[in-house]
């Protein structure tokens, strides 16, 4: 989603991290640069941090510049998924397909086909069944980043928080009324 990012470890030498953020679906990296006067400490925007999240932290309160928008400020959002059930832009079909050859309660999540939103698709008693996850406003319209996202009229700190609740927290499906969410639909299948 837009505003979504990544942390990495720079390949280049002089190591250092990388800082990529999805501006309006184009991957957009910055550099975040080892210390040399403060180990352990970066620096990033001309600034010195002690930590990561701090520069993170930093990014919420002072957004980067859009590279897609000009003039327009980025604000970042949520961490981007990078869990074995996220399949990203896969399509309808496809996914319902392998949701329904895996187990009760394995699942999937993936981007609407509009993109503004995630969907659950779920494996209860054999049929695949799709929940919309909302995602909150950017937080462009005044100062504040994202703040998550809500399913069932509940808000959660993102998508990977939402389905380990969605774990051990029952919701009501079609014909389960205590639906768990138990793994990935495409790895660990136990048919």
């Amino acid at each position: 989603m837009h505003g979504d990012f990544v942390v990495r470890e720079s390949s280049r030498s002089g190591g250092g991290y990388v800082l990529t953020v999805n501006d309006v679906g184009r991957a957009i990296s910055y550099k975040i640069v080892l210390s040399l006067s403060n180990p352990g400490a970066v620096s990033f925007a001309g600034k010195l941090f002690e930590t990561l999240d701090e520069v993170i932290e930093f990014i919420r309160i002072a957004p980067l510049k859009s590279c897609v928008r000009p003039g327009e400020r980025l604000w970042i959002a949520n961490p981007a998924i990078v869990a074995p059930w996220f399949v990203q832009s896969m399509p309808r079909r496809e996914c319902e397909a392998k949701v329904r050859s895996a187990d009760h309660g394995d699942f999937l999540v993936r981007l609407s086909s509009t993109k503004d939103k995630y969907v659950l698709v779920v494996n209860d008693c054999g049929n695949p069944y799709t929940f919309s996850i909302l995602v909150a406003p950017d937080g462009a319209g005044g100062g504040g980043s994202a703040g998550g996202v809500t399913f069932g009229g509940l808000k959660y700190a993102s998508v990977p928080a939402l389905c380990e609740a969605l774990k051990t927290t029952p919701f009501n499906s079609v014909t389960t009324k205590t639906m768990r969410l138990v793994g990935s639909a495409t790895i660990g299948t136990r048919r």
